[in-house]
């Protein structure tokens, strides 16, 4: 397909007509508002020869198995924390390095808002380290550099203005920099070098940091001895190597010598770039060693490189999927695996001798609460980025002597029913009116009908008991429906906010 459609790089977005002819391509990045204007065109140009039920064979997915973690994307180690970016939930969790949470850091809703633990917000957080009792963060799509600090437990922002930033000369003091989607975060003593890189996207290596070109820069790791930071340079599918003396950029394995050609991927072990990688994303050196951790993400897969020889062998371990961080705990010679699309933390003791390595055996990390904390669960209520439809009912009048049975109707779209492929659910919430404190709070799940009805029917009890000395409550039903529709052949989720205010006759 990519040959016949003339298709010579990535990204190339490509919009075709109902009747399958070529109508534009937009090759490589920042076409947005050129796309939205064309599609927009294009769809009153072909409203009328479009078929609504010509619908491409889509089902529903599998959703991902349960887990507190959501695409976690790096992780920090040192003598007695583990600090993972959990990148899916918009927040940072620290453990302890079996597992234990200690504290989680972010309310978990988009956002880069400063505050406490839980009220700040991070979008996207991405790189981490940690100095003393600071641990820093590159919070991604907020394009800033936050700080989380543990003594006082609050979050700030160090730099970046929270939009994204086109500047690559650089220069300005803290927030009023900014930046464009930072990815990792390293600590380095030294002010030697201010920036390295042109600012154009390509693989092209100089000793002159600033005539050099990095193409999307997602790994960062430092051999303090040596004085070198190596970069997992994703977009080019390469390992490089800047010198933290001199800026120096070369590269160390991957890639090819043309430094516009960011399509020499592969997954071949090899020496320079006669190896292959697909995408790599992490990077972690050993330390009292010349040899570093590749997350060849694409890939799924663990690299070992030796920085000398610039030998790439791949690690002997099974059931990744796009690992996108690795960090390494000396004492126990155990790496700590962002295992990306699995949702979780995998951990790998490294045998002393890396040049001979036999099946190695990866096992996830369980994360447990501790006694006083609640146990997490990702909200799926959380409606900061759905589309909510609102409904408000007249208050109730009821008794507070008897049991009552609360029914909530809601009727779908017309010619719908639910899908059995994906769970629908609700949630109902009573809060007092006096003080907003929670009396009762349930979560089910909405099993379809057989008969394929288009109504959703919740029923739920409200005893003496609840009401003790209540004068009112608030009412609150959560549904999140995936449904679909007879006639268009397709399937679509709903979120629906139904409250009801109850008020009780003594």
């Amino acid at each position: 397909m990519w040959r016949e459609l003339g298709i010579q790089c990535w990204p190339t977005v490509v919009i075709i007509s109902p009747t399958g002819q070529l109508l534009a391509q937009f090759i490589g990045e920042g076409h947005k508002e050129e796309m939205i204007d064309f599609i927009s065109s294009t769809l009153d140009v072909y409203s009328d020869s479009v078929e609504k039920n010509n619908t491409l064979p889509i089902t529903v997915g599998e959703s991902f198995k349960s887990s507190f973690l959501m695409y976690p994307s790096k992780v920090c180690v040192n003598d007695e924390l583990l600090i993972v970016s959990d990148t899916g939930n918009h927040r940072v969790v620290i453990c302890s390095l079996n597992g234990n949470i200690q504290k989680v850091v972010g309310c978990g809703s988009e956002g880069c808002k400063d505050g406490s633990f839980t009220d700040c917000s991070f979008t996207s957080p991405q790189g981490l380290c940690q100095i003393g009792d600071v641990i820093y963060v590159a919070d991604s799509h907020s394009h800033q550099i936050r700080s989380i600090d543990l003594k006082n437990e609050v979050v700030a922002t160090l730099a970046g203005t929270g939009y994204q930033g086109r500047d690559v000369v650089g220069g300005k003091i803290g927030c009023e920099q900014a930046l464009s989607t930072p990815w990792d975060i390293i600590p380095y003593s030294s002010a030697q070098l201010s920036k390295v890189g042109s600012g154009n996207e390509e693989n092209r290596n100089n000793s002159y940091p600033q005539k050099a070109a990095l193409a999307q820069p997602s790994g960062l790791t430092l051999n303090s001895p040596s004085n070198m930071c190596y970069i997992a340079d994703s977009e080019s599918s390469t390992v490089r190597q800047l010198s933290l003396n001199d800026g120096q950029v070369k590269g160390l394995a991957g890639g090819e010598r043309d430094p516009m050609n960011l399509f020499a991927y592969g997954d071949v072990d090899g020496k320079g770039i006669e190896a292959k990688l697909q995408h790599p994303l992490g990077v972690c050196h050993i330390p009292d060693s010349d040899h570093i951790i590749i997350c060849d993400s694409y890939n799924h897969k663990l690299k070992l490189m030796n920085t000398k020889t610039r030998i790439v062998t791949t690690l002997p371990v099974q059931g990744l999927s796009e690992p996108g961080g690795v960090s390494y705990h000396p004492h126990s010679r155990t790496l700590y695996i962002a295992d990306t699309n699995n949702h979780c933390i995998k951990t790998l003791v490294l045998p002393s001798d890396l040049t001979t390595l036999s099946e190695l055996n990866v096992e996830e990390l369980s994360l447990t609460t501790t006694d006083d904390m609640d146990s997490p669960r990702r909200d799926l209520f959380d409606h900061s980025k759905k589309s909510v439809i609102r409904v408000t009912y007249d208050s109730l009048q009821v008794s507070s002597h008897d049991k009552e049975v609360v029914t909530i109707s809601y009727n779908l779209p017309e010619d719908s029913y639910l899908t059995e492929e994906a769970e629908s659910q609700y949630r109902v919430t009573f809060r007092s009116t006096e003080n907003q404190t929670t009396v009762k709070s349930l979560t089910e799940v909405v099993q379809p009908c057989k008969d394929k009805a288009a109504t959703v029917n919740v029923c739920t009890e409200l005893s003496p008991a609840d009401v003790k000395s209540c004068e009112g409550m608030e009412l609150t039903l959560e549904l999140l429906l995936y449904y679909c529709s007879k006639t268009e052949n397709v399937c679509k989720r709903m979120c629906v906010i139904i409250t009801q205010f109850i008020n009780f006759a003594k």
